[in-house]
């Protein structure tokens, strides 16, 4: 990263007001460090997803069951 600002102290023979400021940000590389508090990597807990076979949709209502024709026939009435 650079920046330029004026000079504060400028030497008495400089040809400009002007000074450029570098800075170098250095890092450590990456290191994939072992397992150290015991628990392992999120890949072996979770389990695998295993396809499974298509079954046979049921029905989901009653033999006896008849569709409304009247919505007065509703009992949507709460008791209290």
């Amino acid at each position: 990263m650079t920046k330029t600002q004026e000079m504060q102290n400028p030497p008495q023979y400089a040809k400009g007001n002007l000074e450029q400021i570098i800075c170098l940000v250095m890092i450590k590389p990456y290191k994939p460090s072992a397992n150290v508090d015991g628990f392992k990597p999120i890949g072996q807990t979770v389990p695998q997803y295993t396809p499974q076979p298509m079954t046979q949709a049921q029905p989901s209502a009653p033999d006896n069951a008849v569709p409304v024709n009247n919505m007065s026939d509703m009992d949507d009435e709460i008791p209290f």
